[in-house]
């Protein structure tokens, strides 16, 4: 999924949210096999157990920021927190975190080296906005053994 959103995140400025909402259907039926066979807690999907609160505890963050790209008028991206969004259902709030903050963090230098350099580090021509699912695609690959290590 990060791969497909990152593409078209670079290119045009938007997520695939068919790509995003076929990935939420997955998760959402993962979680109930595991939920209803008792394996959410020992695969590390939740982090308040396997219970329906620790599902919507774990989308959290996605929803937060969807709401604050609908308050933002579009500053902030809301496809982004559809993103994160699945992201919480797959991998639960704690690995999530643990991707926004190294996202969030690969983010920064883009945008430092952006100003830095005038120029985008993504694409070509001068822009005043870097995509974030690229930086989180790269936060999930370095925080990778860390959540896999929680399955």
């Amino acid at each position: 999924m990060l791969i497909i959103c990152s593409y078209t995140d670079i290119r045009e400025r938007l997520v695939d949210l068919r790509a995003v909402y076929g990935f939420m259907l997955l998760a959402a039926v993962i979680f109930l096999y595991c939920y209803k066979n008792d394996h959410a807690q020992d695969m590390g999907i939740l982090l308040y157990g396997s219970d329906p609160v620790g599902i919507i505890v774990s989308m959290l963050p996605g929803l937060l920021l969807i709401l604050s790209g609908r308050l933002s008028k579009g500053m902030i991206g809301e496809g982004d927190g559809h993103v994160i969004l699945v992201l919480g259902l797959m991998m639960g709030l704690e690995n999530l975190i643990r991707v926004i903050a190294t996202g969030f963090f690969i983010a920064f230098f883009a945008g430092v080296l952006t100003v830095a350099l005038n120029k985008t580090v993504f694409r070509r021509e001068k822009c005043d906005s870097i995509p974030l699912i690229p930086c989180l695609l790269i936060g999930y690959i370095l925080v990778y053994p860390y959540v896999s290590s929680s399955f």
